[in-house]
């Protein structure tokens, strides 16, 4: 689907293992036999991308904000585990200040933020 019709979300970017494996212990899913079957599960595949998309939307849409003239600061509440270890919120900002830099990005971050 074109950017345009998301309302300006752009694609997350893809999950790291790491993230996956934070994503599995945080659920319960932490034992070896769990893990093997979690890695091969669709339905874990989909909780994945949809945390991954919720994190990007949340990013997107604070960009979008923070880039209006009249926007004097943009506060997002947001739980820790969208904050830790840089998997989450962290990881999606840091993508889209790379794509800024590049020009590419429809959501973007200004430099004096």
């Amino acid at each position: 689907m074109a950017v345009d019709k998301r309302e300006g979300l752009t694609p997350a970017l893809p999950a790291t293992p790491a993230f996956r494996e934070y994503l599995s212990w945080i659920t319960g899913f932490a034992g070896e036999d769990l893990k093997a079957k979690l890695a091969d599960d669709p339905n874990s595949d989909r909780f994945v991308r949809a945390q991954q998309t919720w994190d990007r939307a949340f990013v997107c849409r604070i960009a979008d904000i923070a880039q209006q003239q009249d926007a004097l600061i943009v506060i997002g509440i947001i739980r820790r585990g969208h904050l830790e270890y840089f998997y989450g919120t962290p990881f999606q900002l840091e993508d889209l200040r790379r794509e800024e830099y590049a020009g590419s990005s429809t959501c973007q971050l200004g430099t004096d933020h």
